[in-house]
């Protein structure tokens, strides 16, 4: 067949239909560049001192699997290089002796569309957190002074709104601990005492804790907490599973606190950000309010409270 030449270019479009044609696919590193390895969803520090990571769900259908490496140092004296397959359907990996203050590194294999056989793998992208927050699932406040106000899950169902006290430690950023203000009273939450605002966390065992978090509710300053204190103990022997408002016999707690960090100023930022303190070991936590708005709004509300550790002691 003839193919026909225009201004002395030939008119591809017309050649032989039995024409055998290859797809060229780049496989230089400009191409792997275009490659972004499975995304991480979040890190947490486990109690058995592993990195606990949350995948992003897979939404790129030429994405076959993902890999992480790192070495394992359970055994300091004899480090392990580890890569471990990340299947798509797997959303949460904990990496057997991977420690914090140890880089790990992930990427992922992809097959591109039209082309049989060819499988290319991305870069690999480094992690090396300096800070991991704790799990929460077996947290539990054991204690407020005042009752949680009504409103602090009113974001869910009825029938799923559950304990109000716990409300700040449930990774739903809708909900919060809302407790009534010296001299207010709100939603159920009755503060005309004028007792400290307050609550206590029993974190279920002995964790080693260097900085928090607090994750404010994205209204107006007024619902914030401006400054708190941290304070710690291994033995609690104050009152448990109690959360209703004063009565005329106030709440006897023999408890020795020891105080980890007093009147520290909290960022009015939405972000959360991280608040360092000495590292300490305790089983239970006590956070005081020291600052709030005394002018607006009836209640001060905590969407959510973390704690945790980080590479290096503070």
């Amino acid at each position: 067949k003839i193919i026909p030449i225009v201004n002395n270019v030939p008119i591809l479009d017309t050649v032989p239909l039995n024409k055998t044609f290859s797809m060229y696919m780049p496989t230089s590193d400009i191409y792997q560049r275009d490659l972004q390895s499975r995304p991480i969803k979040s890190m947490i520090y486990l109690t058995s001192q592993e990195v606990e990571i949350t995948w992003q769900e897979v939404d790129n259908h030429t994405l076959m699997y993902s890999e992480l490496k790192y070495m394992d140092t359970s055994d300091p004296d004899n480090p392990v290089e580890r890569t471990v397959r990340i299947e798509n359907s797997e959303t949460v990996t904990v990496g057997q002796g991977l420690r914090i203050g140890t880089p790990f590194y992930v990427r992922s294999n992809f097959k591109p569309d039209g082309v049989e056989g060819v499988y290319i793998d991305s870069n690999f992208k480094e992690y090396d957190p300096e800070t991991l927050d704790y799990p929460r699932t077996e947290w539990k406040v054991i204690y407020t002074p005042i009752a949680p106000a009504t409103d602090g899950k009113n974001s869910l169902p009825a029938g799923e709104r559950g304990e109000l006290q716990n409300a700040h430690i449930d990774d739903i950023y809708s909900t919060f601990l809302s407790l009534a203000k010296p001299g207010k009273n709100v939603n159920g939450s009755n503060n005309s005492s004028s007792i400290p605002m307050c609550f206590i966390i029993d974190l279920q065992m002995d964790l080693y804790i260097d900085h928090f978090r607090i994750r404010h509710r994205p209204d107006g300053d007024g619902l914030k907490v401006w400054g708190a204190s941290i304070f710690g103990a291994n033995e609690y022997l104050g009152p448990v599973n109690k959360f209703t408002n004063p009565t005329s016999t106030p709440d006897v707690d023999n408890t020795n606190w020891d105080p980890i960090r007093e009147n520290i100023t909290i960022p009015k930022t939405a972000d959360a950000p991280i608040i360092s303190l000495p590292r300490r070991y305790y089983r239970y936590i006590k956070v005081v309010y020291t600052d709030w708005d005394r002018t607006n709004n009836s209640a001060c509300q905590i969407a959510e409270f973390y704690l945790g550790i980080s590479r290096n002691p503070i």
